[in-house]
């Protein structure tokens, strides 16, 4: 969906409810709940903006497992890679981008037996 703005009074975005259009399935591959797709906690607004681009944010809540080294123990460091995307579409039919190059820890609980020390994240193309 495209459009320009001169046609359209200078409307440059809209807002449509996300059950009016096409959402792609989305997964965290290799989760605890392997065969489990994200569903829509909400039934939130997308914002369409002039040039195709759909911007939605995505309630989601998920568990997975990490596979930890404790041979250091407990000197250990541990590394958790959670791998997020479609197993229904290529990644040439759906573009992701990165909203915020911030993440939130706005939800995350610390406990005393470890320590978060970083959260990053990228993006890559798997072929």
């Amino acid at each position: 969906m495209q459009w320009n703005p001169d046609d359209y009074d200078g409307a440059t975005e809209i807002f449509l409810s996300s059950s009016d259009i096409w959402i792609p399935e989305f997964s965290l591959y290799y989760s605890h709940h392997f065969n489990q797709a994200v569903k829509l906690l909400s039934n939130n607004d997308v914002r369409v903006n002039y040039t195709g681009s759909v911007r939605y944010y995505l309630p989601y809540s998920t568990e997975s497992l990490c596979k930890l080294d404790v041979k250091f123990f407990p000197f250990d460091i541990q590394q958790c890679t959670l791998l997020f995307g479609s197993w229904a579409h290529s990644n040439d039919s759906i573009k992701y981008a990165l909203y915020s190059k911030n993440l939130s820890l706005i939800d995350f609980y610390d406990n005393q037996e470890w320590q978060l020390d970083l959260v990053s994240f990228c993006k890559f193309h798997a072929v």
